[in-house]
Parts: structure tokens; sequence; C-alpha cells
């Protein structure tokens, strides 16, 4: 622009600013800058894909790790249910062996008993515990 001021001062015109509206590149130029445009997009959408396929991994961590702790809660409460069924057993046990004396393990052996002495009886087979003397 400098250099047009000092052509043109000679003539007393004055240059304050310089448009230039018409003009063209060469085809090789024009090429170049739109194959750079074409290279920045692919390199944008590259980015973006690889974004997405991070944002996609880790949600594919989440979901695992999600359901990892999901399985984790479940073989504790299913544990825990184990233990208070076993302890409530336990304690069902102690109380109904407390309940028992012989007096009544007799009675329950008589009232279910269909009155038939096994049919084989070897060395080691108990005789009937209910006594044929009247003791038991």
């Amino acid at each position: 622009m400098a250099g047009l001021r000092r052509c043109l001062e000679p003539y007393h015109i004055t240059v304050a600013a310089v448009n230039i509206t018409n003009f063209a590149f060469s085809p090789d130029f024009s090429k170049a800058i739109e194959q750079k445009q074409v290279a920045q997009q692919r390199a944008l959408q590259a980015q973006y894909e690889l974004d997405q396929k991070r944002v996609s991994a880790q949600e594919r961590v989440v979901e695992a790790e999600a359901a990892a702790n999901a399985q984790v809660a479940q073989a504790r409460g299913e544990a825990q249910s184990i233990v208070l069924k076993a302890q409530a057993q336990a304690d069902a046990n102690t109380q109904i062996a407390k309940s028992l004396g012989p007096d009544i393990l007799r009675w329950r052996a008589v009232s279910t008993w269909d009155g038939r002495l096994p049919s084989f009886l070897g060395g080691s087979t108990p005789m009937p515990f209910i006594g044929v003397d009247g003791k038991q």
C-alpha cells in the first residue's frame, strides 16, 4: 500500500484504503486450498469419531462396573440370607431339642409306628425301642 501512495502523491491523490474486489487464484492454488480444507475436515471427523469411541468405551466400562457391583451386592445379600436362615434353623433346633424328653420321644414313636416289626434283623440292626416287658 505504501508503494501505491508514493505513486499517486504527485497527482495529489491520497490513498486511505485499498480494496480488491475481483481477483482470482490460479487453479493449482485453488485446488491446494480446497485439499487443505478437505484434509482439515477429515482430521476433524477422525477426531470426532475417536472421541465417540472413547465415550462408548467409557460407557461400556461404567456398565461393566455397575453389573459387577450389582452381582457382588446380590451375592452378599444371598450370603446374608443363608447365614440368617442357618441361624434361625439353629435356634429352632435348639428350642426343639430343649423341649424333647425321653417320654415325648417315646410317645412320638408310638403314635407314628404302624405296629409292624422289621422283617429283617441283623447284627447291627437295633431292636425296636418299645419294650415287650412293659418297662419302656
